[in-house]
């Protein structure tokens, strides 16, 4: 999730609240790591495609080899490297299209792993919220 000030209102203080596909990734990487280093492999071979209608700072040549990734560098990797997260997030409609129905499946068998990160990500940033 990111949250940010809305740039297209004059509203003061006005947040733009956006869920990230990344939640979904982790749920992967916690049930399935050979599917997620499938999605990152895709990502990754379609990086300059899907770079195309992006304007990003992201370097492919900064995301670790998914085959050298377990779990826990996984889940580092998502939370601290941005380029990671931006090749998964453009890749995102490729995942989709190639991938859907196995990521579909996966996140209705693991439902309460989606929705654990999904309160604690959310969460975190209602406390930011609440700072204001």
């Amino acid at each position: 999730m990111i949250i940010k000030p809305k740039t297209s209102t004059i509203a003061k203080n006005a947040m733009h609240i956006s869920i990230k596909n990344v939640l979904m990734v982790k749920v992967t990487v916690t049930t399935d790591m050979d599917f997620f280093r499938r999605i990152l492999s895709v990502s990754l071979d379609t990086f300059e495609e899907n770079a195309a209608s992006y304007e990003i700072s992201a370097n492919p040549g900064n995301v670790p080899d998914p085959a050298s990734l377990d779990s826990d560098e996984s889940i580092r990797q998502i939370n601290e490297n941005p380029d990671v997260r931006q090749v998964l997030h453009i890749a995102f409609g490729v995942i989709l299209k190639r991938m859907g129905d196995e990521l579909r499946v996966m996140l209705r068998n693991n439902s309460d792993i989606y929705r654990d990160y999904l309160v604690k990500h959310i969460g975190r940033h209602i406390k930011q919220l609440k700072g204001m």
